[in-house]
């Protein structure tokens, strides 16, 4: 899903996920992720503290996981993790399997004045090409991959 809304022809191949993500209020966008067997991601931070990251593991294995500011959240079937993508983390999968996650970005609940700034701020942050493309490049993979 890319700014709440599903991105075909991806998305007919999920119904019952893309049904469950659509009850999600504030939901910003949605992907699954796969790491594959033996890969690191180094400590980094994300730049937007106006959303909030989550993690569902889809296909948890031993020897994945997630380090959020020091503290150690293995990756699990059904685990979730919800978490400050400003904050360091850092991912791995030393495992011999790929490793899936349903990774998802919702907006920050906030109130008053910085609720309206932080809406103004997100859509601000989609006139960017890199993610004005996301749901273009996610066709363009599932079409590589599938045919």
């Amino acid at each position: 899903m890319h700014l709440g809304r599903p991105v075909e022809p991806i998305a007919s191949h999920f119904p019952a996920t893309i049904a469950a993500l659509s009850q999600v209020p504030s939901l910003r966008s949605a992907l699954f992720s796969v790491m594959e067997a033996g890969a690191e991601l180094g400590d980094h931070v994300g730049p937007n503290a106006g959303v909030l990251r989550y993690h569902l593991g889809v296909i948890g294995t031993e020897g994945s996981g997630l380090r959020i500011d020091g503290e150690v959240y293995p990756y699990e079937d059904g685990s979730s993790i919800l978490f400050d993508d400003t904050v360091v983390h850092s991912g791995w999968n030393r495992s011999n399997n790929d490793r899936v996650t349903l990774f998802c970005e919702v907006l920050r609940t906030l109130t008053g004045a910085t609720e309206l700034m932080n809406r103004l701020t997100q859509a601000l942050l989609t006139v960017d090409p890199r993610y004005r493309r996301a749901p273009q490049r996610a066709v363009e993979w599932h079409r590589a991959l599938n045919h």
